[in-house]
């Protein structure tokens, strides 16, 4: 899913969390490794101009993202892959 840049970032953020239950187990996984990927990347390297503050922030949103995935991964859908 493409993000939709008419909208503002809570906007966009809020589609993809509204969006992730109606994708297939694949899908999701693929979200999760790409999630996983980015924290990781953010934590080695964080962007430019970027305080700890907002490293903190970002890091918690998508670590809740990322445990709303594993949750209906685990609990929600049966591994059928």
């Amino acid at each position: 899913m493409s993000d939709d840049k008419t909208k503002n970032k809570a906007e966009r953020k809020q589609a993809q969390i509204d969006h992730a239950p109606h994708t297939s187990p694949k899908a999701k996984l693929v979200k999760l490794a790409d999630k996983i990927y980015n924290l990781q990347d953010l934590n080695r390297v964080p962007p430019k101009g970027w305080g700890e503050r907002r490293s903190v922030i970002n890091l918690s949103c998508n670590d809740m993202y990322c445990v709303m995935m594993v949750l209906y991964l685990s609990v929600v859908v049966e591994p059928e892959w």
